[in-house]
């Protein structure tokens, strides 16, 4: 894992990307809420954490292209509480069309595919999912779907 990047969708406070510092050779995170961009910018100044690509205040809507804005990312986390359809379809567009991603993991409280990915159209197949895991002290139980990239219809391996 040390030679994948990640990059955490909707960061919020920046736990992901604080854990994922020590795991993963970059961080990077995209969050639209001001206050909560804030703890992020001063939680890795605190903790010095070097390992960063770009940690944005924006929303995800407004990226174009992950390679064009965060550079190589390899793994995608998204808790997106709060994300609208529309939101999840540019994502899910976003995630299809990046040459790098290669594996995703997001959350939902209702077992479904959050980001669509199981459509026929995708890039990427669930290999996982962790049912019932509270996250953040949540009262709430939520389920973690892991998709992993494929190409022609086969799981690709990471090199």
């Amino acid at each position: 894992m040390r030679t994948m990047n990640f990059l955490d969708i909707g960061a919020g406070a920046g736990v992901p990307i604080m854990h994922g510092s020590f795991y993963f050779k970059n961080v990077a995170a995209i969050e639209i809420q001001d206050t909560l961009y804030e703890m992020i910018k001063r939680m890795i100044s605190i903790l010095k954490i070097e390992n960063t690509l770009p940690i944005i205040r924006g929303d995800v809507t407004a990226v174009q292209s992950l390679e064009g804005v965060f550079g190589e990312i390899h793994i995608l986390y998204d808790f997106g509480i709060g994300m609208n359809a529309d939101g999840r379809e540019h994502l899910r567009r976003l995630t299809n069309e990046s040459t790098k991603v290669q594996f995703v993991l997001t959350f939902r409280q209702k077992k479904s595919d959050p980001m669509n990915l199981e459509r026929g159209d995708s890039n990427f197949e669930l290999i996982s999912s962790v049912a019932n895991l509270r996250i953040h002290k949540s009262t709430h139980c939520f389920t973690c779907y892991i998709f992993k990239r494929k190409i022609d219809g086969r799981l690709i391996l990471y090199n």
